[in-house]
Parts: C-alpha cells; structure tokens; sequence
C-alpha cells in the first residue's frame, strides 16, 4: 500500500466458493514464484499491512477468511504448539477445497483408537487452510520452546503457508509452563536458537510476537538480537507479561521502542499492537511511532469489518488531516452493523465446515467488550438488532441452532460431522477436544468459573504432593522426578550430571522392565541438544543414539521402543559437521545411511531423513580437512553428490538455497579449475534457477569457480563488470530464472 489510506477492493468473497488446482492440493512452494529473496519476500509481506492477530480459537479459517474478505493484508493462524504439529498427517479435503493437518489415529493411545472406531468419530483437524483464498496472506504461528522441536513442525508446514512466527508474548500457564510464550522473554539465547535454527532450514520468513520488556532499552536490545539470528519482522505488543487485558496499553512507550528501533535501522518491518480500535487509531499511531504494519487482536473480534479501507481520490486527500477524526472513528461509516458482521462470520464457519464450540466462543466475543480497556468500552455498545444475548448463544448446541438466531440460512448439506455434533450435556467426542478448553460460564459465570478452576489447581497441587511424599521411594515416581532434573541440567549446560542421571534411568529400566520410568523422547533430545552444542566431543552425542538403539534391540514390543524422530539424528550430524574430527564426513555419512535403513525398513519410519539432514551432512563435507592422502578429496565428493541425488526425486524433502550454496563450495574447494568443475556448478545453477532459490551466496560461489567467460554466457544479460572490473549480477535479468518466472506467471 502506498499509504494507510489506499483504496482496496472489498471483495466479498463467497465463503462457499472453494476452487482447487494442482499447485494449491500439492502444496508446491506457493512462497517462491516470485523468485524474491526471502527479506524481499518478508518485506512485500508486511510492509503497510493490516494484520489479523494469532487468537486462540479465534484465529480459524471461518475469521481468516472473513478478515480477508473485508480487506485484511495478512492473517494469522492461532497458535499452534509444535507436538501438535507434527503429530498430524496433510489431507486434501476435496468437499471444502482445503488443506487440513489431521492429527494421526496412532498419536491416540489404544484406548481411544477403540473409542473412536466404536463411535465412528472423525479425526480431529489441527488447522485448516484454504490454499487460494489465504495465498500469499497466511502467516502460521509456532508455540516452541526448542529449536529441535520447532524445526520439523516448521518443514511440515512451510509450503502451505506464507510465513512462520514464533510466539514469544503468550503469558499463559501452559505456554510458559513448557518453556514457550512469554517464557522466551527471559531466555534469549534459547529464543534466538529457535529463531536461527528456522532461518538456516526453511524457506519462508521467520517473524516474532513480543511484548514490551520491563525496560525500553532491554525490548530494544532483544528485538535487535531476534533480527541478528535471522528473524525479517517483529511484532511488539503495547504490553508488559502481567498487564491486564482491562487497562489501557502503553502505547507511549511502544512509540518510543518502535522509534529507537527505526532510528538503528534495524532493517526488518516492526509491527505494531495494541488498543487500536479505529482506523483513526491505526493511522495515527503508525505515524507517531514509524511503524511498518500494524496487528489488531480484539478490535477485529469487536467488529471485523474494521479492516474495510475507505477509496481515495483527490478531494479526500486534501481533507484528509482535518476530517480523519470524525471520518474514521468508532461511527465511521466503514463499519458494518455487528450483526452483519456475526451473520458473515457464521456464512464463513458453515463453509469451512467450522467447529461449533470455536464458533460459539467467536460470536460470544463478537458479542461482548469485557476484555477491553476500561476508557474504551463506552464508546463500544453491544446491542444487536433481534435482541440476540450471550445466555442465548450459550444454549445452541448445533451450527443449525446458532443460525437459526442470527436469520442464517444453514447450509446443512455442506456442514461436516464436526460442525453438527450435537453436545450432549456439553460434552464433545473425544476426537473433537483440543487443548483449549472451552465452558460456556467463561461468558455466563467468569468468575464462578475462575474460582471453581483455582479450587481444582490447588486440590491437585495438594493431591500431586502428597502422592510425592507417599511414593517417593517408589520407581513410578523416579522418571517424572529424575526426567525433569536431566532435562534442567542439560539446559543449563551440565551436560556429565545430566548423562550420569540418565544412565541411572536407563539402568532401572532395562532391569524392571516398568514402562513408567522409560526415558522419554524429550530426555534424549535435551541431552543430545546439550552434547551437539558443546562442539567438544560429537561422539558423546553419537552414543545416546547407539543406547537407544540398544535399548530397542532388547525387546519385540512396540510400546517399550523409544523411537527417536529425525531431529535427533540430524541434531547429531550437524554436530558431527561443525566438529573438527579428521573422520566426521565418514561419521556423518554412516549416520545418514543409517537414517535411510531405519526409513526404507520401516523400523522407525520417524527417521526419514529431510532437508536438514542433507544440509547438515554438506556442511559436513564443505568444512572438511584436506589430507594428505591420495583419494581423500574424492571421497568427500562422492559421499556429498551421492547425498545431494538422493533428493532428485523429492522423496525426502526438496533442496533450498541453503543445500546449492553449499554444494558450490564444495565443487570449489574440491575440485582444481576445469571442465569439469564448470559442469558439475552450471548444473546446480540451473536446479537452483528452476526452484527460485538464487540469492547472494551462491552468485558468490558461482563467480569463484566458473570462468568469467562462462559466467557472462550463463548469466546473460545478467552480468556485467563495472570500471574496476569487477563482476555485477542482476538476477532479474539472468535468462533461466526470466522464463521460470514467465511460465509461473502464465499458470
């Protein structure tokens, strides 16, 4: 947008229209076609954008796809912790034209799998995409609190989204009980571990949602090591960990913040959040701090259609600074009516085949200003025009219910299982609870609510100490003990007291045999994290595997085995590929094949290697030491163009621009200046062409190892030298990249 003002076309998109092709059901790197590089890409994404907040039950489809509609930039998923993630499996939902992450049936203990198959009970959906509507305007939100358990739920999902944030602002008990939300505020290094792990291994923009810090200069300083570790925006919300929801924001203080950061040139766009309930209030407040964006969170649960944008022309932009005030303000003519906005809202959910009780818990916000600051609710009236009130939502028990209040045609024929179950004392079917539980009397009774659930936490607390002192000297109580204390030393660096805990563990376990004190997933990855980042000795890394997979070796039951993921083996490689061990390429090879017996054997089908597991093992190659023997240098070149074909075929993920960059180099390092070297790099220059990939690091390497004479003939029009004779690239104009784009363009 050329300014806060530019007209956009309110589409109003009907929500019941899904159309598909081929590039949307495939997920095919709807994030590249524009060949920009991902700063670019990050900059054309949030520059003068509009954002609909990350909303907890709130943020679905049905209100994406109603923010879109009424002009909204960009959009955010609710947060979505990383386990939930990656314990789903992709579906394309051919009734809708959507692409759903459907939590997998073997993730449900055996208990549940009979349950559901008895009842017939759908697959709960984690998040729903519509892959036309939300191109190039979907930005998914990470709840992570490790770098090894954000990275694969982020591969999971790069292609189907536009963007990947972390949230760094949650203060809720679960988030910052697991180390996520707000808890990432007091950990830098850990928040800019998961920050550069992502940027290293993804191919979209990596953003962060924060909060003001207790010290203007401190929010400054961890905003500008967020961007160093790879983050290309930064949303700040005008608000401290603590701060109630009722009391106004800080926006002055935000001004300030958003100012320094500016005047640093920090170099990524700064969102802005907080309190702004108006256009005028977004407008302005943009122009006091210099922002680039701005993201609103209950002003578009209050009325969505906030983001209706007025047109322009020549007489409104000499009035503009003296009418803005009264022009859009809380009357603007913009808005629509809310129950406008609750029947559009209710159209949405049916198409997208929404679950009731999030739709439920929408309307009742659309419906209330309880959670908004006290010297702005007055001017924030709930009155709708049939009388409609919360004690009435509340006693819908279908999507067919709740239409019938608000005059909604139902569309019956369209809603799944999971819009039409039918709460039955307001209990759902066990595929249908998600983690955030829901209870009308969080509108009717919050506060009866609040004081049942403080009773409940405290008697568990008592109950939960007292079976602590009962059994403390039984084995079921050691892993949760001893589990928790391996996972804080190795945190905290104190890797040997973590290995000796461990090792206790697994002692008591191989000779009990008791499932309860297993070491879990968790342990190992911690400890493994722990060892590969000390850089000392990879080896001590490489062992945890070699005991877990003696650990599996000892028994035929599935449920005893401890099937560690990908991560951990491609933890372990890329410790192997930053080592200085004379032999870590052979290491990191023998490991990647044994990735690939674990996969294609299917004793551990979480071991399939992925992008980062190629990546790591070229690192591995292109940092290692020459010697002196004859051969040396052509092993490591086999075992890195072996690796590099194996993902020719995109079976175990697609190469980015990481995996060429890094195969250049290792041509220049290992290969002397001839023939052949100038095939084997045109060759990966025109992959990386194909895929959009180009970028600074690999021109670099390019320039290194093809002849000029070569380089001018493959870069066309691309190349020319400047007075000192040295070599120019515009990538704009580089003849393969040119026709990749056109032909895009023409699909």
């Amino acid at each position: 947008m050329a300014s806060a003002y530019e007209y956009k076309t309110d589409s109003c998109l009907d929500p019941v229209s899904h159309n598909s092709n081929e590039a949307a059901i495939n997920g095919n790197s709807r994030h590249m076609a524009s060949g920009l590089t991902i700063p670019e890409r990050a900059l054309q994404l949030f520059q003068d954008a509009e954002i609909l907040a990350p909303m907890v039950r709130a943020s679905t489809t049905p209100l994406r796809s109603l923010a879109i509609s009424y002009g909204c930039d960009l959009v955010y998923s609710e947060e979505i912790i990383d386990r939930a993630i990656t314990s789903t499996e992709r579906v394309y939902n051919e009734n809708i034209g959507t692409i759903d992450y459907r939590r997998k049936i073997e993730s449900f203990s055996a208990k549940v799998q009979r349950r559901m198959a008895t009842n017939n009970d759908p697959v709960h959906t984690v998040i729903r995409i519509d892959p036309l509507l939300e191109r190039n305007k979907l930005i998914f939100q990470l709840g992570t609190g490790e770098a090894g358990l954000a990275l694969p739920a982020a591969i999971m999902v790069q292609n189907d989204v536009d963007g990947i944030d972390i949230n760094m602002g949650c203060p809720k008990k679960f988030s910052v009980s697991g180390g996520m939300g707000s808890a990432l505020l007091e950990d830098l290094p850990r928040a800019c571990d998961v920050v550069s792990t992502l940027c290293r291994n993804v191919s979209v923009p990596v953003s962060c949602k924060i909060r003001l810090l207790k010290d203007d200069t401190k929010t400054v300083d961890f905003v500008t090591a967020l961007v160093k570790a790879g983050a290309s925006a930064v949303a700040i919300h005008a608000r401290e960990v603590g701060d109630e929801a009722q009391q106004a924001a800080q926006l002055d203080r935000l001004v300030g913040v958003v100012k320094l950061l500016k005047s640093s040139s920090i170099g990524v766009p700064i969102i802005i959040n907080g309190d702004m309930y108006t256009r005028n209030d977004m407008v302005n407040l943009r122009r006091r701090s210099g922002a680039d964006a701005v993201m609103l969170v209950r002003p578009t649960l209050y009325n969505t259609s906030i983001f209706r944008k007025p047109p322009i022309n020549a007489n409104d932009q000499a009035n503009e600074s003296q009418e803005e005030e009264t022009r859009y303000g809380y009357d603007s003519k913009l808005l629509l009516s809310k129950t406008q906005v609750v029947q559009d809202y209710l159209a949405h959910a049916q198409s997208y085949e929404g679950f009731v009780k999030n739709i439920k818990y929408v309307v009742c916000e659309m419906m209330t200003n309880r959670r908004t600051p006290t010297n702005l609710s007055l001017f924030m009236p709930t009155k709708f025009s049939r009388g409609q009130t919360i004690e009435d939502i509340c006693k819908c028990k279908s999507m067919e219910s709740l239409c019938k209040i608000w005059d909604v045609s139902s569309r019956s024929a369209m809603v799944s299982n999971a819009s039409q179950v039918v709460l039955d004392g307001g209990k759902e079917s066990v595929w249908a609870v998600d983690m955030h539980t829901y209870d009308d009397r969080y509108f009717l009774d919050p506060e009866a609510l609040r004081k049942e659930q403080e009773v409940k936490e405290a008697g568990s607390g008592k109950e939960t100490e007292k079976e602590s002192t009962r059994d403390n000297k039984s084995i079921n109580s050691e892993r949760p003990i001893k589990g928790e204390r391996i996972l804080e030393y190795a945190k905290n660096g104190n890797i040997d007291e973590a290995l000796d805990l461990l090792h206790v563990v697994e002692a008591k376990y191989l000779e009990t045999r008791n499932i309860a004190i297993k070491p879990n997933v968790s342990t190992y990855i911690s400890v493994i994290n722990a060892l590969s980042k000390s850089k000392v000795n990879p080896q001590r890394a490489q062992d945890i595997l070699d005991r877990i997979d003696a650990l599996n070796d000892t028994t035929n039951d599935d449920t005893l085995r401890i099937d560690v993921g990908c991560v951990c083996y491609n933890t372990v490689l890329d410790a192997w590929g930053w080592s200085s061990a004379p032999d870590k390429v052979q290491r990191a090879n023998k490991l990647f094949h044994r990735m690939l017996d674990l996969y294609t054997s299917e004793s551990n089908l979480q071991a399939k290697p992925n992008i980062v597991t190629l990546n790591s093992l070229l690192n591995a190659c292109a940092f290692a030491r020459v010697k002196g023997e004859e051969g040396h240098a052509a092993a490591i070149l086999e075992v890195a163009t072996n690796a590099f074909e194996k993902f020719a075929d995109g079976e175990y993920g697609s190469a980015n621009g990481l995996t060429y960059f890094t195969m250049l180099k290792i041509f220049n390092k290992f290969l002397p200046m001839n023939d052949d070297r100038t095939e084997k790099m045109k060759n990966v220059f025109h992959q990386c062409c194909e895929n959009g990939y180009l970028d600074k690091k690999v021109f670099n390497q390019l320039e290194k190892g093809v002849p000029t004479n070569e380089l001018k003939y493959l870069l066309g029009n691309g190349f020319s030298m400047d007075a000192a004779g040295k070599v120019r690239i515009d990538k704009r104009k580089i003849p393969q990249l040119g026709i990749r784009i056109k032909q895009k363009q023409k699909k």
